[in-house]
């Protein structure tokens, strides 16, 4: 059997059975690397909440979103460079894996310093006309969101040293860095906020942040493959392929965020800025569950792009698996959530955000458990190569979305985008449902009726939580533990068993 050397991309990559294997323990990185910065942003934000207040908080996080949303500026090839190296060293090309680097990384650069400018020029104009942040606020929002563009660069930079390092197979030092780094960002608003109680520290500590990881990860990226800073030989990647595959991610990175952060600032605009902390202190909590679902898709990208070509029923295998961990891993935590809403927030934060937050974060727990799923076969697409897929979904999908989201808030506020950012990706999950069958030349119905019955589960979990009786709640969230405790014991049974199939294959 041939394996990755810890010095470059070494020749041969390991089968489809063996990949199963060898993904557990990936998935299990994967996972600290998700849940250890969740956990420390937990416990950190209501000391943030406190020593900022709610609409200076508001503010913070829609310098993230900026952030978040810009970094689309990468225009999918962070994607797709993962997506063509794994498939070059799946294939024994490695002498391409090179230029491809190269290529990619100078076209991302290029794409992110526009990006960044463009950030820029359009922070004064969502500072003072669209939010209307109050006078006193102003100069120091305005500050922020220019730091918060000049992020920009530096965080696509360090995503394509990552990606290179997710591609030769090195999550487990992927997740070395990640994790002292996402979890100091996640607490260094509560480090700086008492000795400095500006908005403007706390950007700048970030972006400071930032670049340290960008260092620290290019560092120990050529140290695992030294190639890659050399001169380029070998073929030289196509720019049209490159940009094929990433143009149409874009497609769906413009279109998905716009359709996930538009709402809060929707709310700012519609609402107030107290009202976006409200929703997204919901929003935040309840979405925590996809860094578990990211944990189980950035395994699964690289091998599932080596294996589609060779074996469609390996890849079956392989999604299956994927779509139970996600459920068993994400069912009891959003169980939990929707279920104890109100206690949980009053607990965490306060009976204010408690009395705002609670029927948001109920709504929002059942469109986040559909939507995990999703996500699952929108990797599997992605693996595949059909992009434009998923980015002519979304396409269709955003006219009616933006319309129902502006009925939406100005008939019920913050709870009306929660039931129609829900009711958008529950529909969402059962087109790309559909498209996965198709890659994988599965019936159209199987895991659409999977789908549907996670919208029911999600509707009656929160239906439960509405009771007044905090014994048939907690009885609930037991029986929910139990079966993703079941569900969980048949992957580890799979991949026993594959490892077991794949070492009598060796002998």
């Amino acid at each position: 059997m041939t394996q990755r050397g810890t010095r470059g991309i070494v020749q041969g990559a390991p089968g489809p059975a063996n990949d199963l294997s060898a993904n557990a323990s990936n998935l299990a990185w994967n996972l600290a690397g998700a849940i250890v910065p969740a956990l420390a942003a937990l416990l950190a934000m209501p000391l943030t909440i406190r020593l900022l207040g709610n609409e200076r908080f508001g503010l913070l996080t829609l310098c993230g979103l900026i952030l978040a949303y810009f970094a689309l500026f990468d225009f999918g090839l962070t994607r797709a460079l993962t997506r063509f190296a794994s498939e070059r060293i799946g294939s024994d090309r490695l002498d391409e894996v090179p230029s491809l680097f190269a290529e990619s990384k100078a076209m991302m650069l290029r794409l992110s310093i526009v990006g960044a400018i463009l950030a820029t020029v359009i922070s004064p104009f969502i500072v003072a006309d669209w939010l209307q942040v109050p006078e006193t606020l102003r100069t120091e929002a305005l500050a922020s969101f220019w730091i918060s563009a000049a992020s920009l660069p530096v965080l696509i930079a360090t995503g394509w040293w990552r990606a290179m390092l997710e591609a030769n197979g090195r999550f487990d030092l992927v997740n070395r860095l990640h994790i002292p780094i996402a979890t100091l960002t996640a607490v260094a608003p509560a480090l700086v906020l008492p000795i400095c109680n500006s908005l403007v520290a706390v950007t700048t500590l970030l972006l400071g942040i930032r670049i340290c990881a960008w260092a620290v990860f290019r560092q120990l990226t050529v140290a695992e493959i030294p190639s890659l800073v050399g001169p380029a030989s070998g073929r030289h990647p196509s720019r049209r392929a490159l940009f094929q595959f990433g143009g149409w991610v874009t497609v769906s990175n413009l279109l998905g965020p716009l359709m996930v952060y538009l709402d809060r600032f929707l709310i700012g605009g519609a609402v107030s800025l107290a009202a976006i902390a409200y929703y997204t202190i919901a929003y935040e909590l309840v979405t925590r569950a996809w860094l578990l679902v990211g944990a189980v898709i950035g395994v699964i990208l690289p091998s599932m792009s080596a294996t589609l070509a060779k074996s469609v029923e390996d890849s079956r295998t392989i999604y299956s698996s994927a779509i139970i961990s996600v459920f068993s891993l994400t069912l009891a935590p959003l169980a939990l959530i929707s279920l104890f809403a109100s206690e949980v927030l009053e607990l965490w934060l306060n009976r204010e955000f408690a009395a705002n937050a609670a029927t948001v974060l109920r709504v929002l727990a059942a469109g986040v458990l559909v939507n995990c799923a999703a996500q699952v076969s929108l990797t599997v697409i992605h693996a595949a190569g059909r992009a434009d897929w998923v980015a002519k979904v979304h396409l269709a999908e955003i006219g009616p979305y933006l319309l129902a989201l502006w009925w939406c808030v100005n008939t019920w506020g913050i709870n009306g985008v929660a039931i129609a950012w829900a009711a958008r990706v529950m529909i969402d999950a059962l087109l790309m449902a559909m498209l996965a069958n198709k890659v994988l030349k599965l019936p159209t119905h199987r895991n659409v009726i999977a789908i549907f019955g996670l919208m029911l589960l999600g509707a009656g979990i929160g239906a439960i939580g509405l009771l007044e009786s905090i014994a048939i709640r907690a009885v609930t969230l037991l029986g929910l533990c139990f079966a993703c405790a079941a569900v969980a014991l048949s992957v580890i049974r799979l991949v026993r068993h594959c490892d077991r199939d794949s070492r009598f294959e060796v002998q």
